[in-house]
This record gives structure tokens, sequence and C-alpha cells, in this order.
């Protein structure tokens, strides 16, 4: 058993520098309360002990220590998350033996898990696996030993909440986090998110006034500026008002080239063109027909 996970770290260590997900050092660090220090090789940590692989007298043996002694782990793998697959189910597929490996250290300092985790979430969320997604959320809130993550990972809390139709949870919270925060980024992700509520209730008139908040108020957030305009376009759609929502959507490609949501756009404008011509014929048949009759 002690071989076998030696050997499943080794090789996942091995194929996320491949990917080129880590940095790799020459072995891990144990700091411990104490100060002393042990080089070895974290196996893995289970029921409240943390086991490392040490060298000793030419050979190798493992210890284990309690994890109320452990001031910190330096680990040899670092998570570069810019290097994951753009494509969310490929990128899920990078993710899930990362973080079946990593996933007994969320707790402890200075491990990479909470990192891994936030990827995890972030990937579920675009693939509208909101179940998942709070799974992961409410884990790094509950165990992660970043304080700082436990509070940036409100907002895909939200996501998921709005995700699982649970409208008022996710106003409720998303409200909170505007009152809490002076950061315009936070409160225009905010406005997003409740625009996506108010979509979720039908309340379209509600909505728009959500998703074009940014364009008014916050215009040097092009991102959140395009995203709103996205989730425009959307309103207008599910309101059958096509030329409003192509306006929307050539305004996107003209002004937020650099918006995530550029190319989502373009297909769209693609898809809704030939239909835009075809409602303007029926109207203009429509309006002769009413000449003719008069």
């Amino acid at each position: 058993m002690k071989t076998q996970n030696f050997f499943q770290l080794s090789f996942v260590l091995g194929l996320m520098a491949i990917a080129g997900l880590t940095s790799i050092h020459a072995q891990d660090l144990v700091v411990l309360k104490t100060l002393d220090e042990i080089e070895g090789k974290v196996l893995r940590s289970e029921k409240n002990k943390v086991y490392i692989q040490v060298e000793f007298r030419g050979g190798k043996a493992e210890s284990a220590y309690n994890l109320d002694q452990i001031e910190k782990i330096v680990f040899e793998a670092t998570f570069d998350r810019s290097k994951l697959p753009t494509d969310p189910a490929a990128r899920l597929t990078t993710l899930d033996p990362l973080w079946k490996f990593w996933q007994s250290f969320l707790s402890i300092p200075e491990s990479p898990a909470g990192e891994v985790l936030f990827a995890r979430a972030e990937t579920l969320i675009d693939l509208k696996q909101f179940d998942e997604a709070l799974k992961a959320v409410e884990q790094i809130e509950a165990q992660d030993w970043n304080q700082k993550r436990k509070f940036l990972v409100a907002p895909l809390k939200v996501k998921c909440l709005a995700g699982l139709n649970r409208f008022e949870e996710a106003m409720v919270m998303a409200k909170q986090m505007e009152e809490q925060s002076k950061d315009s980024s936070i409160v225009a992700f905010v406005q997003l998110v409740l625009g996506e509520v108010e979509l979720g209730r039908t309340n379209y008139p509600a909505a728009l006034d959500h998703f074009l908040y940014n364009r008014v108020f916050n215009p040097t957030l092009k991102e959140e500026v395009g995203r709103g305009l996205w989730g425009a376009s959307r309103v207008y759609l599910a309101e059958t008002n096509l030329s409003a929502a192509v306006r929307v959507l050539q305004d996107i490609i003209a002004d937020y080239p650099q918006s995530s949501i550029f190319a989502r756009a373009q297909t769209k404008l693609k898809e809704l063109k030939p239909l835009v011509k075809t409602e303007e014929k029926e109207e203009e048949q429509n309006e002769e027909k009413e000449t003719t009759t008069q």
C-alpha cells in the first residue's frame, strides 16, 4: 500500500509536469511548529496525519506527523491554472485526477489543493453541472486553508444557486456581496448575476436593467459590459425581439472584440441574421396587404 501511494504520487506529478501544470522542485518540505524541517516525499493525508517518505540510512522510511504539529508544507508541485485546456470538458478531464490526489490536502497550509478545487468548480459551472459545482464550492468554504479563497469563491456560489433555480438565495447572497464591497468589479459581477436571476424568473424588464447596468455605470470594465450585452441579447430573444437581439450582438462584435463572449456573439449573429431578414420581409408584406385593403 505504501509503495502504491508513492508511485501514484509520482505518476500524478509526472503527468502534471508534462502538461506544464506544475513547477517541480527537489522534494517536499514539511515545516513543524517547532521550526524543525523534514524533507521528503509527502504520500498522503488521512485521519489528521500527514505521511511522508524520507531517506534513512541509505534506504527509505515512512513517518507520520499530526496535523496540529505542522506549520506548513512546501510542496514540490505548484499548480499553474493558466496551462489548463480552454475547452471545459477537456479541462475537467485534466482536473479530475489532480483533485483525486490533492483532495486530502485541502486544509493543509500552502498546498495547491484549493487552487485545483476552485478551477474544478469554475469548470463544472461552465459545463452547467451546478450540483457538483456547489459541492466543490461548499468544500472550499468548509475546509480550505486559504481564507482569501473562501471569500473569492462567493461569486461561484451565487452562480451555482442561480443555475439550480434557487433564485431567492442567489439574490440575497448577491446583494450582500454588493453591500459589503466597494470594488467596482464585484458590483459589476453582482449586476450580471442579478440579471441571470431575473431572466430565470422571466422578469425581463428587471433582467435588462441589470444586464445593461455596467454599460452605463462601469464602461471601463470591457469584459463585464460585453457579458451584460450578451445577457441582454438573451432577454430580447426570450421576448422574440430578434431585431433588438441582433443590435446588441453587433455592439459586442464592434466594441468588445476582446470579450470572452465575442465568439459566441459572432455565432449567434450568423444564426439570427437570416431570421431577421425573413421577419422584415413578412412585415413588408403585411404592410402592403394593409395598404391594398385600404
